[in-house]
């Protein structure tokens, strides 16, 4: 018993990460559109790394920053969400 005591306490314990919820944030970022300006509110919930393909491969953020926020931005919301089995990709 002191021995399995001991051997507890040198384990480092595991912290789970928060969990998050997928549609709950991309609801939040369309909110953001809203309230911020459409490409105000790409740019700020682009990954610094995030890329657009089309007639060729750009940065997202660098692209949603130069564009001017139309008077209206789109509006949308989630209706599915998949989510890969490590919970680190998700898509809505």
């Amino acid at each position: 018993m002191i021995l399995a005591a001991l051997l507890l306490q040198a384990v480092e314990p595991v912290i789970p990460m928060p969990p998050t919820d997928p549609v709950a944030i991309e609801r939040t970022f369309a909110s953001d559109a809203q309230r911020l300006g459409q490409w105000t509110a790409f740019a700020k919930w682009a990954h610094d790394d995030a890329i657009i393909v089309g007639r060729s491969v750009i940065n997202a953020k660098t692209f949603a920053e130069a564009q001017d926020n139309p008077p209206q931005a789109i509006r949308w919301w989630p209706v599915e969400s998949f989510r890969s089995c490590d919970g680190r990709t998700a898509f809505n």
